[in-house]
C-alpha cells in the first residue's frame, strides 16, 4: 500500500467524502479507495464486455443486416 500525502478535490467533493465517512465510521482514505476499486472493476468489465461483443460473430452479423436495412431506407 501507497501512502498518498496531498491531493486536490473540489471543495463539493471534500464535503461529500466527509459526509461519506462519517456515516459509515470509516476513513476518508478507506472511502477513496473504495470509489477507485469500483470504478477500475467498471471498466474492466466494460473493457470485457466490449471484447465479448467484437467477438461475437452473430451480433457483428445482427449489425451488419441491420445498417445495410437502414441503408436501403
Amino acid at each position: 500500500m501507497t501512502i498518498l500525502k496531498s491531493f486536490r478535490i473540489e471543495e463539493k467533493l471534500i464535503r461529500f467524502l466527509e459526509q461519506q465517512a462519517k456515516e459509515l465510521g470509516v476513513s476518508q482514505g478507506t472511502i477513496i479507495e473504495q470509489a477507485l476499486s469500483e470504478l477500475m472493476e467498471e471498466t474492466e468489465q466494460w473493457e470485457n464486455d466490449l471484447s465479448l461483443i467484437a467477438n461475437d460473430k452473430e451480433y457483428r452479423r445482427e449489425q451488419v443486416e441491420l445498417s445495410e436495412d437502414h441503408y436501403e431506407d
